[in-house]
């Protein structure tokens, strides 16, 4: 397979985003509880995922929340359906 130069650069620069993303920042894991808070809930989420620093995870832990507005925000962001780096754990 031949690459024009155009293909190589562009190929190369993807890989050194992707190493130095991947392999050289360190994962930020933030964890964030959860129960029937619905009225900071949402901000919060947004507050982590407009950092500059993109090599995070995200795990929401709800313990059991009943409130319909919190269960309509988890469910949301429930299986990575916003950003795949986000976790939502229900544990009741």
């Amino acid at each position: 397979m031949v690459f024009t130069a155009f293909q190589l650069s562009f190929l190369l620069f993807n890989f050194a985003f992707a190493h130095e993303v991947l392999n050289e920042e360190p994962l930020v894991s933030v964890i964030m509880t959860s129960y029937n808070r619905h009225e900071y809930f949402e901000n919060a989420i947004k507050s982590i995922m407009v950092q500059t620093y993109k090599n995070w995870e995200l795990i929401i832990v709800d313990d059991g929340s009943h409130e319909e507005q919190t269960i309509q925000i988890l469910d949301k962001y429930l299986d990575g359906k916003v950003d795949a780096r986000i976790k939502v754990h229900k544990l009741h």
